[in-house]
């Protein structure tokens, strides 16, 4: 064998060696794996529009002026349905934003009741809340796709409240109001995003309207010509919204 071909062999040899520690090297080196892209949280910002139902019971306190007779409280019972629209902003995972809703009320109370002398003073009670408003801020956390929030704000709700005096079976004065009244609003709620553009919600609200007075009709001398009505209401309901992005 020539010189030659001896140092060709002997670099072959050389290189085949080095490549075969090259390839042992590198499997004993850890394999990098590509780290997983960060978690896109759902977003809770921009508009929405919506609809809700549910149930409302709407309480009213009727007092003479000055109590003659003691006060009767009257509830009226029903369904609650209607619409919202409203915006969001979001830092990290606190939400917060803006609302406003019109809601239908069914239902109403009309009562006979018996005051102080019975046989003799007698008396129909009226009381219906037709309609509410509400203008509400919103502020909560976001799990993941859920948000809990509190709420709060101004409400007007269209009210007819009404007590007719009898005696031994005669109208002696009419005492009711048929007007908007402006209070407050407060409550909770949880919603969850169910679909894309989609969010269902389960919302409890308490309204107060306050206290009007209504003058009675045909003003009688000595009787209690005012009346003192209070009207509230505590509202449990189901919404649906459409987020736009």
């Amino acid at each position: 064998m020539g010189t030659n071909m001896k140092k060709y062999l002997l670099s072959a040899t050389i290189v085949a060696a080095s490549l075969f520690a090259s390839a042992a090297i590198a499997a004993d080196m850890p394999v990098r794996v590509a780290a997983p892209a960060p978690a896109v949280l759902p977003t809770w910002a921009g508009y929405y529009i919506g609809v809700h139902a549910g149930y409302a019971q709407h309480q009213t306190n009727h007092l003479d002026i000055p109590a003659t007779f003691e006060s009767a409280l009257f509830t009226q019972r029903g369904a609650i349905a209607g619409g919202q629209i409203g915006y969001n902003w979001q830092r990290g995972s606190f939400v917060y934003g803006l609302e406003a809703d019109g809601s239908w009320l069914s239902g109403s109370e009309n009562v006979n009741s018996t005051f102080t002398v019975p046989g003799v003073f007698t008396g129909d009670d009226y009381t219906r809340m037709q309609w509410l408003a509400t203008g509400r801020v919103r502020a909560g956390l976001a799990v993941d796709a859920t948000l809990l929030y509190l709420t709060a704000g101004v409400a007007a709700g269209g009210v007819d409240n009404s007590r007719t005096f009898r005696v031994a079976g005669v109208v002696t004065g009419i005492q009711s109001e048929h007007k908007t009244k402006v209070g407050w609003v407060a409550g909770a709620g949880i919603e969850h995003m169910v679909a894309a553009n989609w969010t269902a919600r389960l919302e409890a609200l308490y309204v107060d309207l306050g206290d009007s007075e209504a003058t009675q009709f045909p003003l009688i001398a000595g009787s209690n010509n005012r009346f003192r009505f209070s009207d509230t209401a505590s509202i449990v309901r189901l919404g649906l919204n459409y987020k736009f992005r």
